[in-house]
């Protein structure tokens, strides 16, 4: 692994997508289940419109009124633009400043029109690391 010229696209793991207008009651079922803990949440068209996590859903005010509500509805989920996002191209040492800066553990990787790829996460980087290292000794 070389963080000075290794790019997102050798880390990109799957995302659990969550389309906007899915009820708040199935996604929180989807999100507990996800190893992340989280969903990228995604309009019709597939573009990025934010991510939810866990604890987003179990920390809303008056939950149980919302879990018949859309996710777009309840705007339980934190909006595209503060998402932390990369294209696959960029460097991984950029990226990974970045989330060091905005205290994140995970990266929605999209396209140039903002349509969802998937997602780098610092324990993924950690595992290749590691795995590098083992290979190495």
């Amino acid at each position: 692994m070389n963080l000075d010229s290794d790019t997102v696209k050798d880390y990109i793991e799957d995302a659990t997508i969550l389309n906007e207008n899915m009820n708040v009651e199935i996604a929180r079922h989807i999100v507990s289940a996800d190893r992340n803990h989280m969903g990228v949440v995604v309009g019709d068209d597939k573009i990025l419109r934010g991510v939810i996590s866990q604890s987003d859903i179990t920390d809303a005010q008056d939950l149980k009124s919302k879990l018949d509500q859309t996710l777009s509805e309840a705007g339980l989920h934190t909006k595209e633009e503060h998402v932390i996002k990369c294209t696959p191209d960029e460097i991984i040492r950029e990226v990974v400043v970045r989330m060091n800066s905005a205290h994140v553990n995970k990266c929605v990787v999209v396209d140039k029109g903002n349509r969802v790829i998937g997602i780098i996460t610092r324990q993924g980087l950690q595992q290749s690391y590691n795995r590098e290292v083992r290979i190495r000794l």
